[in-house]
């Protein structure tokens, strides 16, 4: 676990396979404390920052009654040393302070705190051309979410049925509709391309992390953005629309993963990047010799900078932009086996840490993991099966967010948007990837919450004049 030194940190008494415990100290005077215990399948909590070490625990078996005494003593001093040596650190690993833009750092402009009707509001957005999409219909920002993790797909919903690729690579949404009803909340807008524009000018970026999965979700935003299926800097016709989700290993290098690179139609610029992580090359279980690299070793980032990416991304947004708050959504687990540990210690954690002084605060969203489909390959269903997938759903949503980042998400506080219903009998490919449909109706969703939240944040008075 971690061991904190200053700024330096050691991961020690690392194992093999899996983590029986997670525990943070909560001597420090900043963040959390939490535990996890796979045998109780809960997490508990005290108050702290970051983990710390835990005894190793020696399980002697005693051995049989005709050995002596001397040979008992030789096992016993055996497995003591062997003890002595898991506790010693593995590696070390350097997390340095965050060189973050000096507008997203603690103490404010006094010029932008006196355009702001409630100056001690840590969350900011910026004006729209149009806005009320779905704020002031029914449900706030808490009440959506909840509803959302309640909804399952209609028996004649569009996500349950394979998606055909367009004849034309122009985004069309005049005749797409929701797969669910939401259960106790109006129906989501459907956001057109100048909608999603406007509305993702008000905040200071959006910023996306994690796996496959989230990819697919920036595929869809940039579908939006620049009103088009064709996000990809090749000419190949089996990369859009439809394609570009169902070829996803040929796809993947050739698609954009920043606005940037694929335009948009907005009148002001939008400001979207993805960043791809699947797991950490220094994980703390042999991954990478188990099942040999398949990709690049740059593409599994290792943690001695975890917001290294978030940092660079904001040091492009205009000074005007930085006074508004950026939109941040994590997501991480499937590629560790959804060890709830894992990703505390090496995603979220790590991330509050590091963000914990920003002002403004972002807008901090977790994508919780969609439904598998029948398609899924028997050798992955006890790892990455529904069993586990629910569990490690529940252990973020309800143990680990509202411990680590207690409050309203319009406030900066962390939340996450639960897929598992609206996924549950959806057409898969694969059994684990998801259509065009199901990736737009998600994208729908969080542009409907952006849009909650915008309307939130401005009833508390961090409307930036």
């Amino acid at each position: 676990m971690w061991k904190k030194t200053g700024y330096e940190y050691q991961l020690a008494n690392s194992n093999e396979d899996s983590f029986d415990s997670l525990e943070l100290d909560t001597s420090q005077d900043s963040s959390f404390d939490l535990s996890f215990d796979h045998d109780q399948e809960k997490l508990s909590s005290t108050s702290s920052a970051f983990p710390s070490d835990r005894p190793a625990t020696a399980h002697v078996i005693d051995p049989p009654r005709y050995f002596s005494r001397r040979l008992k003593l030789i096992l016993l001093l055996l497995v003591f040393s062997l003890s002595l040596i898991s506790l010693a650190p593995r590696y070390s690993i350097h997390l340095t302070p965050p060189h973050l833009p000096s507008s997203f750092l603690q103490s404010p402009h006094a010029q932008n705190a006196q355009k702001l009707k409630n100056p001690l509001l840590k969350t900011r957005v910026g004006k729209r051309k149009h806005s009320g999409f779905y704020h002031g219909k029914g449900c706030n920002s808490t009440e959506l979410m909840d509803s959302l993790r309640l909804a399952t797909i209609r028996d004649d919903g569009p996500s349950r049925f394979e998606g055909t690729s367009p004849t034309s690579n122009k985004l069309n949404l005049d005749n797409f509709e929701f797969s669910f009803d939401l259960p106790s909340c109006p129906q989501p807008h459907i956001f057109t391309p100048h909608e999603t524009c406007d509305l993702l000018s008000s905040f200071g970026g959006i910023f996306l992390r994690g796996d496959s999965l989230v990819r697919h979700l920036s595929h869809t935003l940039l579908m939006l953005l620049t009103d088009s299926l064709d996000i990809v800097r090749s000419d190949d016709d089996e990369c859009t629309g439809e394609d570009l989700f169902t070829n996803g290993r040929k796809c993947r290098l050739a698609s954009f993963f920043d606005s940037d690179e694929s335009g948009d139609v907005c009148d002001e610029k939008a400001f979207v990047k993805y960043e791809q992580v699947w797991r950490f090359i220094v994980a703390p279980y042999k991954l990478m010799k188990r099942n040999k690299l398949k990709y690049p070793a740059e593409e599994y980032p290792s943690p001695d900078n975890p917001v290294g990416n978030l940092t660079n991304f904001l040091n492009t947004i205009p000074q005007r932009r930085r006074q508004y708050s950026p939109v941040v959504l994590l997501s991480s687990g499937i590629h560790f086996d959804f060890r709830t540990e894992d990703a505390v210690d090496y995603h979220l954690a790590p991330y509050f840490r590091n963000t914990s002084s920003m002002e403004p605060r972002p807008i901090s969203l977790w994508s919780a993991y969609s439904a598998i489909g029948p398609r899924k390959p028997k050798k992955f269903l006890v790892k990455q099966g529904t069993e586990a997938i629910l569990r490690f759903n529940d252990d973020i949503r309800r143990d680990v967010l509202p411990k680590l980042s207690p409050g309203q998400v319009s406030e900066g506080a962390m939340r996450s948007l639960e897929w598992y219903g609206i996924t549950d009998g959806a057409f898969s490919y694969d059994g684990t990837h998801h259509s065009f449909q199901v990736n737009m109706e998600k994208v729908q969703i969080i542009l409907n919450l952006l849009d909650t939240i915008w309307g939130e944040i401005v009833e508390q008075g961090g409307l930036v004049e």
